[in-house]
Order: structure tokens, then sequence, then C-alpha cells
């Protein structure tokens, strides 16, 4: 039997390696030790994550038939599956004789004991039932939870909106990433192909427009900074028109 630990977290931006420790401590406390840690950064709502597949496909059963076990700190590690791809993880890790355990399901945590033999197979049937009852039902919470947090985001983005002068000052929406863009720029003005940027700065044909787009709008905006406040022929004296005499007849 191998303890696979599963480690993620959703951007680059965070700390997939963050639970580490705690997951090594809390096997020591069952006499026990994690042969391998799997991580990777990507959204627990995408089920084809290269490195769970990997642990997936790297999990085997021992002589007695004992499946491998996949270790994760909390449930939303492992999945904010809509509920018919969780069903299609879980059915791969039922398949392939995978115990889950999780470290904040008290309930999970019996194929970690050593003394598990000594319990009758009424008892192991009833304990995995329940164990298996909770983890949908945290799966489910897990999933409703990144669902309600969504919707809290858009009701706020949408009020911003609803009002010009907040939207002005506090919603600026996506930044441009200007430093990509200067150096598109200069690749631009060196005469390089789209193709030669592409390739060189592993960008898509929309970059390379949004970053053209992008100098236009600051050259644009510059030009109107340094527009005089009245024309010239704003400044011309306006000419007067004068009557002569008429004629004395």
């Amino acid at each position: 039997m191998t303890i696979r630990a599963y480690l993620r977290a959703s951007t680059n931006k965070q700390d997939a390696n963050r639970a580490e420790e705690s997951l090594k401590d809390f096997v020591k406390q069952f006499g026990q030790k994690i042969d391998v840690f799997y991580r990777e950064n990507e959204s627990g709502t995408k089920l084809n994550r290269p490195q769970l597949n990997q642990l997936l496909a790297d999990c085997d059963t021992d002589s007695q038939g004992n499946g491998d076990i996949l270790l994760v700190e909390d449930i939303d590690r492992l999945t904010r599956l809509k509920p018919s791809e969780w069903e299609i993880l879980d059915g791969r890790i039922k398949s392939k004789g995978v115990k889950l355990v999780i470290m904040s399901l008290p309930l999970s945590h019996e194929p970690l004991k050593t003394n598990i033999a000594t319990h009758d197979d009424i008892t192991r049937a009833v304990m995995k039932g329940m164990s298996d009852m909770m983890i949908q039902i945290l799966a489910t919470i897990a999933r409703n939870d990144y669902d309600k947090r969504r919707y809290r985001q858009r009701q706020g983005i949408d009020k911003v909106l609803a009002d010009p002068k907040t939207h002005r000052t506090k919603y600026k929406g996506k930044q441009a990433n200007t430093k990509q863009y200067e150096r598109i720029l200069r690749l631009i003005d060196s005469h390089h192909t789209y193709k030669e940027i592409k390739e060189t700065l592993n960008v898509s044909n929309d970059t390379i427009v949004n970053a053209k787009k992008w100098r236009n709008e600051q050259q644009a905006s510059k030009d109107k900074d340094n527009q005089p406040l009245f024309e010239p022929s704003d400044l011309e004296q306006p000419k007067i028109k004068r009557r002569g005499r008429k004629p004395t007849l």
C-alpha cells in the first residue's frame, strides 16, 4: 500500500506546498509516512489535471488486493467539480481500488490505522458507508461554495457597473500587460513577422493585435493632452466688412 498525497492550489500565485508539513505530521499519528507527493497549480473545477491524472495512473493494488491511499488536506483540494464531473472522478478513484483519506474528515482515516484488521466485517462496512456518504456531501458543499462566491463576485461587479461614477473610480476591468506589449512592439518595430513574435514570446495573434491597439490608444491620448485649448483659427481677429459710402448721383 502506497500513500500518495495530492497538493493543489488554484493559481501560480498560491503555494501548493502549504499543507505538506501538516500532512506529514498527520500520518505520523498512525505510524505511517507519505511515499510520494503530487503537486500542481490548477483549478479544482477542472476535471482534467495533469498531476491528479498521473497520481491515479500510478495507483495499484498489492498482492492482498489492497489499493493505494489518496491523501488530501480537505475535499476542496481534490474537487470543486460539477456533480456530473465529480461522479466521473469518483468513479475513476474507486475503479483503481484507491482509498480516499481526507485529513479534515475523521471517518475517512480508517485505512491509515494499523489495527483495522481487528474490525469485524459489519463494522468495516458501516464505517466505509458513512465515510463515502460524507465524502459525497462534502464534494457537493465544495462546489456550492465555489458557485456562491462566483455569484457574489458577479453581484458586486454588476452593482459597480450600474453606477457610472463608481465604475470609473473602482472598476477598471482586466488591466493590460504593458511590459509584454512593449516587448511585442519592439519586435514589430524591428520588422519581425507575427509568426516570429508568436514563437519568440509565446503569445497569440490577438495579443499582438491588442498591443498595437494599446499603442494607438496611448498615442491618441498623448496627442489629445498636447492639443491647444484653442485652434489657431480661433485666435484670429474676425474680419469686419466695412461698407463704403454710396456714390451720390
